[in-house]
């Protein structure tokens, strides 16, 4: 017994409405999405051209210079517009193990820099824990702690927006008897 008394019918008329409904929205809507990613070609050959925000304010753009300890290639002409997830170069590694691999320590300090963003911690091994100081403001307190173990090996943090480095250092140091991190993000530290 059906407690609404909706009929099967009903029902099913109900289910066909909305189906279509979500149809049209979708089949409409691909104009829409098309024109908001059009490409824009400049003509001349010219590189330099006048965009506006929907506010019709002007739109930053600027080169993005290389990026990380390697160095890795930005992009020229670039809009002022800003995702850091995933990363864009190593900022600094460490290891965890008791014995000093090749200069590879425990500690990795990144200098603070007004483009330097942080957007990724990996952590990986059976035994470690990372912590970061951020000692010329807060001393030798943790900001935050990472571990990885023999039942979680593979520790992930991103950050989708980073997070800046500054008005001072950070430090990274690795505790434990067996791991690796790695910290990436965009920019390039000052050199020290």
């Amino acid at each position: 017994m059906d407690l609404f008394e909706i009929s099967r019918q009903e029902k099913r008329q109900t289910m066909v409405v909305a189906l279509v409904l979500a149809a049209a929205v979708f089949i409409l809507s691909a104009p829409a999405v098309e024109a908001a990613i059009r490409k824009v070609k400049l003509a001349g050959g010219t590189t330099t051209a006048k965009i506006q925000d929907s506010d019709g304010d002007s739109v930053q753009a600027e080169d993005i210079g290389q990026m990380g300890l390697n160095l890795a290639p930005g992009a020229e002409g670039t809009l002022g517009v800003r995702n850091f997830a995933g990363g864009g170069g190593v900022l600094g590694f460490g290891d965890c193990d008791d014995v000093d691999q090749e200069g590879v320590t425990r500690v990795a300090e990144i200098a603070p820099g007004p483009d330097v963003r942080i957007t990724g911690l990996y952590l990986t091994g059976t035994d470690a824990t990372v912590s970061m100081t951020m000692p010329d403001v807060f001393g030798p307190n943790e900001l935050l702690r990472f571990r990885a173990t023999a039942d979680n090996p593979v520790v992930s943090v991103i950050s989708a927006f980073g997070l800046s480095v500054t008005p001072a250092r950070l430090v990274f140091t690795c505790t434990g008897t067996e791991g690796e991190f790695v910290v990436v993000g965009q920019g390039t530290p000052p050199a020290s």
